[in-house]
């Protein structure tokens, strides 16, 4: 138990919200966390997803006929 937030239900909506004086608003973490977890993603789709030029194609197949 943290001494700095009383402890009732305005205590409880400080420590989510804006937090201690000389810290940054927890909400700030949440949006920061989002936001990488999102660049993070589009990093790993963007070098996984198969690229045209590497993708074969029907005409460029030997002919099996």
């Amino acid at each position: 138990m943290d001494p700095n937030y009383s402890k009732n239900i305005t205590g409880w909506i400080q420590a989510n919200t804006t937090g201690l004086p000389e810290y940054p608003p927890a909400w700030l973490f949440g949006i920061r966390t989002l936001l990488s977890n999102s660049i993070f993603a589009l990093v790993f789709y963007f070098a996984l997803s198969p690229k045209s030029d590497t993708l074969i194609e029907e005409h460029d197949l030997p002919q099996t006929t």
